[in-house]
């Protein structure tokens, strides 16, 4: 009985340990796109997350294609973070809302 008790009560652990997680990524995989001016200049990012926690960032001036970065993210807390290079020191912090990600009052939404 002590056996059954003990494989039930860890068994609800683990259900509850998996109802805390991370808020799920299926929604943020995809490609994702915003332009907006600044200074004059037209300012474009285009970022691709992929389903093993990667992502692909492109960032543009005046349609012109500026650098490309790649890394690892993390969504936690209705954020998301890129790593760049998958270092978790360095990183961009996006609020991951129902419009799309914001960033400096920069809003970049969801195009697939």
């Amino acid at each position: 009985m002590k056996k059954v008790l003990s494989l039930l009560l860890a068994l609800g652990m683990l259900l509850a340990l998996c109802a805390c997680g991370a808020a799920p990524t299926d929604d943020l995989v995809g490609l994702w796109s915003g332009s907006w001016e600044s200074e004059g200049d037209r300012i474009g990012k285009t970022i691709a997350f992929e389903t093993n926690g990667s992502y692909l960032k492109g960032s543009y001036e005046n349609e012109e294609l500026s650098s490309i970065e790649r890394g690892t993210y993390a969504v936690k807390g209705g954020k998301v973070y890129l790593y760049e290079n998958g270092e978790k020191g360095s990183y961009t912090k996006y609020k991951y809302g129902s419009d799309g990600l914001e960033n400096n009052g920069h809003l970049i939404t969801k195009a697939t």
